[in-house]
């Protein structure tokens, strides 16, 4: 069975930007559908497809939320592989 939820009243959102390399794209207002723990969707909370309006709604009590970055870099005092 499907777990569906939807993360709404985020203060904004930033993801990479499908259109342009390198881009940011700035969301205000955004809603984040998660489908068994995995994004399935983002966009203006306004624009929610009619399919998500019954999922259960997370309160993103205002803060911000970055879908779709991750920060792979390390530091040399670590030296050595951190894989693990």
């Amino acid at each position: 069975m499907s777990r569906r939820r939807v993360i709404t009243h985020l203060k904004g959102l930033f993801t990479p930007d499908p259109a342009r390399p390198w881009g940011v794209l700035e969301l205000a207002d955004p809603a984040i559908a998660l489908e068994n723990d995995q994004v399935a969707w983002i966009g203006p909370r306004r624009e929610l497809p009619p399919a998500w309006l019954d999922a259960e709604e997370i309160d993103g009590l205002g803060r911000w939320a970055t879908p779709g970055f991750v920060d792979p870099h390390t530091h040399i005092a670590f030296g050595g592989d951190r894989s693990h």
